[in-house]
């Protein structure tokens, strides 16, 4: 029995890359598209662990985020960069964390409710219309 193969396209479609096993007629697991596989530009691996990375790297790649081997940076990890580089004064603007934070791909709801689950932590308090942080 040979080794099984898996392969990672751009989907047509939806434009999003995807890592499959080769096979004889494949459908975008994003989209749902049937795809020919004779029309896909695709990159073959032997292994679907090199599979998963490479389409995180592409995925990465596209739209101009950060990736290392231990993958692309979480949303978590996404804000407290953000955080990191806004850390020139001791108070920092909620809509400087959010500006920021917009910037980087992450959704103001999902920054704000951050923010609220950090204070209930105590990884922060709120001053003088915007945020101490106590742990960074």
């Amino acid at each position: 029995m040979g080794k099984r193969e898996y392969m990672v396209a751009k989907c047509p479609s939806c434009k999003q890359y995807f890592a499959a096993a080769l096979s004889k007629k494949p459908s975008c697991p994003r989209c749902g598209e049937k795809l020919n596989l004779q029309h896909l530009q695709k990159n073959v691996v032997g292994s679907w662990k090199t599979a998963a990375k490479l389409v995180q790297s592409k995925q990465a790649e596209k739209t101009g985020e950060k990736y290392n081997a231990m993958g692309m940076d979480t949303k978590t990890e996404k804000l407290e960069s953000v955080i990191q580089s806004l850390r020139g004064s001791k108070v920092v603007s909620v809509q400087d964390i959010v500006r920021n934070a917009e910037k980087v791909g992450l959704a103001k709801d999902w920054v704000l409710k951050r923010l609220d689950y950090m204070e209930s932590e105590g990884m922060l308090v709120r001053r003088r219309g915007g945020v101490e942080f106590t742990y960074l």
